[in-house]
């Protein structure tokens, strides 16, 4: 049972780092405003979605 509560601990902390990331790389892009940024704010994005879904469907079978 330990285990299950430590997975969702770090999906937990997942899906806040990954928000926090998408967050600062998008003020980034506001400032320099570079295809680099751009492209690396969607990856984290879509990545941010995944994790987000991921929690949800183990939550569920919980």
């Amino acid at each position: 049972m330990k285990m299950v509560t430590d997975k969702f601990k770090l999906y937990k902390f997942n899906i806040i780092i990954s928000i926090m990331c998408a967050i600062l790389i998008g003020l980034s892009y506001l400032q320099v405003k570079t295809k680099f940024l751009g492209i690396i704010f969607v990856i984290i994005a879509i990545c941010s979605v995944i994790i987000s879904i991921f929690y949800f469907v183990e939550k569920r079978k919980q």
